[in-house]
C-alpha cells in the first residue's frame, strides 16, 4: 500500500509519471505483490464465497485484475515513451486496460458489472 499511495492520482495520466519515478525495485515489488495477491485470492475463492457471496467475490477479483492490468499499462507506457515501442511489441502492450474493461465489465449472465 505504501508504494501504491506514493503515486496514486486522480487519473492514470496523472499517476503514470509518478509511477515512472519509483525505483525499479519498488515497481517490481508492486507488480509482484499485486500478482501474488490475485493468485492467492483465486486460491481461496471457496473460502471467500462461503463468507460472503459469489457476486462480491467476482467484483473483488475483477478489481484486483484491474490493478494488475493498470500496473502492466504503466510499465508498458514507460517503455513506449522511452523509445521501446514497435520494436518490442510483445513487451510494450498498452491495450491491457481497454481489453480488461471489455472482457470483465459485461457478464453475459448478469449484464454490466460494478467494476
Amino acid at each position: 500500500m505504501r508504494i501504491a499511495e506514493s503515486f496514486a492520482g486522480r487519473s492514470a495520466a496523472a499517476a503514470a509519471p509518478a509511477w515512472a519515478r519509483l525505483a525499479t525495485a519498488e515497481q517490481d515489488a508492486l507488480s509482484a505483490g499485486l500478482v501474488r495477491l490475485l493468485i492467492r485470492f483465486r486460491v481461496v475463492q471457496n473460502l471467500c464465497v462461503s463468507r460472503s457471496d459469489q457476486h462480491g467475490y467476482d467484483i473483488a477479483v475483477r478489481r484486483l485484475a484491474a490493478a494488475c492490468h493498470g500496473d502492466h499499462t504503466f510499465r508498458a507506457m514507460v517503455d513506449l515513451f522511452a523509445g521501446h515501442g514497435r520494436s518490442l511489441a510483445p513487451r510494450v502492450e498498452t491495450s491491457a486496460r481497454p481489453s480488461r474493461s471489455c472482457g470483465t465489465c459485461v457478464d453475459p449472465n448478469r449484464g454490466p458489472a460494478s467494476c
